[in-house]
């Protein structure tokens, strides 16, 4: 069903976008060029320019999220009690060189599930980024971004209360250092539609994390141990099409692959007295992010659209209304 969702909604971002292109195009072309598109940025994908000294952006994003089910180890979907997110985080970014620029990310996450709820922070994020090129006009030189991000595990990740199922667990509990590439490009071929791309390729590795009780691995009564995650690898590519100026029609598609974890020390126990589980498989997860943008400026302007999965092994299953405000200043 949710696939359907889907591709409703990008019918419906599709058809009402559409509805300003011709009102707007012929004052915003000014040349056989094209204009300059404003983009906000899709959903998922991270621009590969680096911000200018002195310059800064914020961009707060506020998710409505239904995790509504789990892919087995043969891709099987299993449908689970729901779980509802409110999750808001925020990022701040800064140009501190030409070519040098860094981000701080922060979050919380409000979840219900059965009659529970729990709120806290999420794990506190670090990032700095490289520029190695910037892209020029009439060429095929696209803009080039690497670098490396530090998440800190801030948000509660053990000793979680048995009577919440696990909606207690804010974070991870591990360091973990991501290791990024983004790749971009404005492609003019046709001069009143350009079209912006991005290719993000991330690979995460993360350190041991010790835990005790319940946990957001699993866990049980009498838990004690350590939990070796498997790395991680993800890749996103995204375009940007312009209907007008200020309307833009953007969409994600994410990849995820994760190894497995694995652990050591005494497992504890489920409330039936079976051995409780501390350990996931192999992880593939497969999701869409559909959406559309509406720029107030070059500055900056809104995006709204839908994050949902396609498929998984060993991964949830989630749908979420996304809104987010980003600006230059």
């Amino acid at each position: 069903m949710y696939r359907k969702i889907i591709s409703i909604l990008v019918l419906v971002l599709s058809l009402c976008a559409s509805l300003y292109a011709e009102s707007d195009i012929r004052q915003e072309v000014k040349s056989d060029e094209g204009y300059a598109p404003w983009y906000t940025g899709p959903i998922v994908a991270a621009s590969a320019n680096c911000l200018f000294p002195g310059e800064w952006n914020v961009q707060p994003y506020l998710y409505l999220q239904d995790t509504y089910g789990m892919y087995d180890q043969h891709w099987g979907f299993h449908s689970v009690e729901d779980t509802f997110s409110l999750i808001n985080t925020c990022s701040l970014q800064t140009g501190v060189t030409d070519w040098m620029d860094t981000i701080v990310n922060i979050g919380t996450s409000y979840n219900m599930k059965e009659h529970e709820q729990a709120f806290g922070f999420m794990d506190l994020g670090w990032n700095v980024g490289f520029q190695i090129v910037r892209q020029k006009k009439k060429t095929f030189i696209p803009s080039i971004k690497v670098g490396m991000s530090q998440l800190f595990p801030t948000g509660k990740y053990e000793k979680l209360s048995p009577k919440k199922h696990g909606i207690d667990a804010m974070g991870g509990g591990s360091y973990t250092t991501r290791f990024f590439f983004n790749i971009s490009k404005v492609q003019y071929w046709w001069i009143r539609h350009p079209i912006a791309w991005r290719i993000n390729l991330a690979y995460h590795h993360f350190t041991d994390v010790t835990v005790h009780g319940f946990n957001a691995y699993g866990g049980g009564y009498g838990t004690k141990g350590k939990v070796k995650l498997g790395n991680l690898f993800s890749s996103t590519f995204s375009f940007e099409y312009s209907f007008t100026q200020r309307w833009v029609l953007a969409c994600d598609v994410v990849f995820v692959k994760g190894g497995k974890t694995k652990f050591s020390g005494n497992p504890g126990t489920n409330a039936d007295g079976t051995i409780a589980s501390n350990t996931l498989g192999r992880k593939w997860q497969v999701s869409l992010a559909p959406a559309l943008e509406y720029n107030i400026s070059e500055n900056g302007g809104f995006v709204a659209g839908f994050w949902a999965t396609v498929d998984g092994e060993n991964a949830s299953a989630f749908m979420s209304g996304v809104l987010s405000f980003t600006y230059t200043f």
